[in-house]
């Protein structure tokens, strides 16, 4: 009896453990035993939650359905089942169901957050169009030698009396801007000498008159050595007029002061040119013949100048050349594009073809969008590279105008004789920066929108369409394009049918959308716009 007792235990040990292992492979391998023992796991699961929950009776009859799936794999009904008209979706504010991540809803609040305008003027109508290829480079505006800046040089030695005008103020041609107390021997000497040769032609004229008035027995020889004495007078007087314009004198002030009025100039005004060239209409006047500067006169000037810096005070003794002031005419102007050295040919080439360029000028106006100059013609290329940069200047010739500034309202100075001058805004200055572009090549056939209204993320590119105003809010739909060139403040995009022409998209803030269709984590999450729902 002991020998056989071990004997039948371990026959019992080694059936319970095949039991065992045949009934795991029986319930994992064969999915008909396993859903047969589902439903009772779910039901005691419930059970266990009724028991937890005092005062919440959960009626479970009715919930299972036999479904005889006859040669077919049962399915996971989620999305496909029968709701009995119900939608399990909660409907407050706005969906949060996946649909085909396309679809976004926004509120107007999001909107301006994201910095969409509502309505129409936050939307852009796609038409295709075609896009010109432009290389461009940094430039800056500067004055153009020569032509912007004019220095005003003393034209005689002497001190200076008086400055008429402030550094800044808004100028016309012929305007006075020093007096000067002359003190330069040789105009001083010229001047006495011119009238003394009209003091002298004076007397042969009165000569002459004498002698014609005397019986015909007068030699003929004394009337002829007078007449030839009035000839070499009057021919040294023209000498001395052109050694005075020579010294800077005006010939109005010559004929008026010195010829009419034989009068000394003692004192000489400097006046404002009235042309770029800096020698040519220097008026020298009596300080008392100044004009009077009111609005009737500054509303007849359709031109100013600025004087921009005053190299003298008021009792300083000027030589002749000295530079007295610098006046501005910024009518004419330069900008200076620095271009890499890897796009020489590339500029070269656009010069020798000679293409138009184009200066853009970010926030033109100040209205928060660029201006953009066309029609450009580029001056010279510089055959020097800086060491530093690695780039080579070009110059492009820039008309410059004026804005429009107040009317002038007739006030005067604490004097009543002078009025105040406009203000003079040109619209381009020196030092402002701005980008110069030029034409390449043509893309036919495209879609040119902004920068900002197309999203991309690794190699996917998007911008959203406008779908409708749904519940107080607006439902975009994602579509997906083709980016062909971007440039830096535009985007090229294919017309291949991604999206239709007329769609209306929103000009900016596409990446935010994106953002707020993924919800910043990969996963789209959409508003769907349809009212229906097939689940």
């Amino acid at each position: 009896m002991s020998d056989l007792r071990p004997r039948r235990n371990f026959s019992f040990g080694t059936f319970l453990v095949a039991f065992l292992i045949g009934g795991a492979v029986v319930y994992f391998a064969a999915p008909s035993v396993r859903e047969r023992f589902a439903p009772s796991a779910e039901l005691a699961s419930e059970s266990d939650r009724d028991h937890d929950h005092e005062g919440e009776d959960r009626d479970h009859e009715g919930e299972h359905h036999d479904h005889d799936h006859e040669g077919e794999d049962d399915h996971d009904h989620e999305g496909d089942g029968d709701h009995d008209g119900e939608d399990d979706h909660d409907h407050e504010g706005e969906h949060n169901h996946v649909h085909d991540g396309n679809f976004l809803a926004l509120s107007e609040r999001a909107l301006k957050n994201i910095g969409i305008e509502p309505g129409d003027e936050g939307l852009l109508t796609l038409e295709p169009t075609d896009f010109k290829k432009s290389f461009s480079f940094p430039g800056l505006v500067r004055y153009k030698p020569g032509r912007s800046l004019v220095d005003i040089p003393a034209p005689a030695s002497g001190v200076v009396t008086e400055i008429f005008a402030e550094e800044g103020e808004a100028l016309c041609p012929g305007e006075p801007l020093l007096a000067i107390q002359l003190t330069h021997e040789e105009l001083i000497s010229c001047q006495l000498e011119l009238l003394a040769l009209l003091r002298k032609r004076d007397l042969l004229e009165s000569e002459r008159e004498r002698l014609a008035k005397l019986d015909e027995g007068i030699e003929p020889r004394t009337r002829r050595e007078t007449d030839l004495q009035i000839k070499e007078n009057d021919a040294a007087i023209e000498a001395q007029k052109r050694a005075l314009l020579a010294l800077g004198v005006s010939e109005r002030t010559i004929d008026e002061t010195l010829v009419q009025k034989r009068d000394l100039l003692t004192t000489l005004v400097v006046r404002v040119p009235e042309s770029n060239a800096s020698n040519s209409g220097i008026d020298f006047e009596i300080q008392e013949t100044l004009a009077k500067r009111d609005a009737e006169h500054y509303s007849k000037i359709k031109h100013y100048q600025q004087l921009e810096k005053i190299l003298v005070e008021k009792g300083q003794t000027a030589s002749l050349g000295d530079s007295l002031c610098v006046v501005s005419d910024l009518r004419e102007l330069w900008i200076e594009g620095r271009a890499f050295e890897s796009d020489e040919a590339l500029v070269n080439a656009a010069y020798s073809k000679g293409s138009k360029f184009s200066a853009i000028f970010p926030n033109g106006k100040g209205l928060g969008t660029d201006e953009i100059v066309p029609d450009l013609s580029i001056r010279s290329v510089s055959n020097r590279i800086d060491p530093e940069s690695r780039t080579f200047a070009c110059y492009v010739d820039l008309t410059n105008y004026e804005l429009e500034t107040p009317a002038l309202d007739g006030r005067t100075s604490e004097s009543g004789e002078l009025a105040v001058a406009p203000l003079l805004n040109w619209r381009f200055k020196p030092g402002q920066r701005c980008e110069l572009s030029v034409e390449t090549e043509s893309i036919p056939n495209v879609f040119v929108v902004p920068a900002d209204a197309v999203a991309q993320n690794g190699g996917e590119a998007a911008v959203f369409e406008f779908h409708a105003n749904e519940g107080g809010k607006s439902v975009w739909i994602r579509r997906e394009v083709v980016v062909l060139h971007r440039a830096r403040r535009s985007v090229v995009l294919a017309n291949d049918g991604s999206i239709e022409s007329g769609a209306r998209i929103a000009k900016r803030g596409a990446r935010q959308l994106y953002l707020a269709l993924t919800d910043g984590g990969g996963e789209l999450q959409s508003a769907c716009p349809c009212g229906d729902h097939d689940h």
